[in-house]
């Protein structure tokens, strides 16, 4: 149930949501917001039910304990990770010619 929730919010944010903010059908450049995260961090929760509950612990604490501790490294360090793009720096990505995905931030 969890999982489909957050599919169902992704898929909210890639249409419903965005077409209001855009007003167009142009999928050229995607601006991804918070029901997008939140969706997300359904579908990685969705996961995490099934785990020990000292293992959801242990990544509890490590998330927020361990929160700012990638701040000192540099993406060129790590060489082109749009991964780390997309989920440290928030970074527009680009997908095929000219296509652009970008995470808004108010922080």
């Amino acid at each position: 149930m969890l999982f489909t929730r957050g599919v169902w919010l992704i898929i909210l944010e890639l249409t419903i949501v965005r077409f209001g903010w855009a007003f167009n059908l142009d999928y050229h450049v995607i601006f991804v917001q918070v029901i997008w995260a939140i969706g997300w961090s359904m579908v990685f929760l969705s996961a995490l039910i099934f785990l020990p509950m000292p293992v959801i612990a242990a990544i509890g604490l490590a998330m927020i304990f361990g929160h700012n501790l990638l701040d000192k490294f540099d993406a060129t360090e790590l060489g082109n990770n749009p991964l780390w793009d997309v989920i440290h720096r928030q970074l527009p990505i680009s997908y095929g010619v000219g296509n652009t995905s970008s995470i808004l931030s108010n922080t």
